[in-house]
């Protein structure tokens, strides 16, 4: 099959919005953690810093897929999965703590890890952002 260039900068472009929507979800996750983090309600000062320090690595990472460095897919994709454990482990901790618990902190938390999920799987699974980091002239 000869080589289309117009279909790989298609498929590029695509994979790109793609990325984008990925991002989109990281940046509304983050701003829903990060909400949590600055309230009353979080147990735990150092969160803070450890959510700033997730949001600055996890835009890099995005950069670095935009790049087409494959490695930084995986990174983002292990950073994701260490933010929804964290934050799954604060969940955890809260809910023993009625002082602590409302149905707001409860929304606030299950919302952002589950739009962290939603991005982690969207990274993993799709054909499109796989299609972006693969070495040119890999066959994909």
């Amino acid at each position: 099959m000869p080589h289309d260039p117009h279909r790989h900068q298609r498929r590029k472009r695509i994979a790109r919005l793609y990325l984008c929507g990925v991002f989109l979800l990281i940046l509304a996750a983050d701003a829903l953690l990060l909400r949590f983090a600055f309230s009353d309600s979080n147990p735990f000062p150092l969160l803070k810093g450890v959510l700033f320090g997730q949001v600055l690595a996890a835009t890099v990472l995005v950069g670095g897929v935009w790049r087409r460095r494959a490695w930084s897919r995986y990174v983002l994709m292990g950073l994701l999965g260490l933010t929804v454990a964290i934050m799954g482990l604060v969940l955890l901790i809260i809910g023993t703590r009625p002082d602590l618990t409302g149905p707001y902190t409860y929304q606030l938390l299950c919302g952002g890890i589950a739009l962290i999920v939603a991005a982690d799987v969207w990274l993993i699974l799709s054909k499109r952002l796989q299609y972006l980091v693969a070495v040119a002239g890999s066959g994909g």
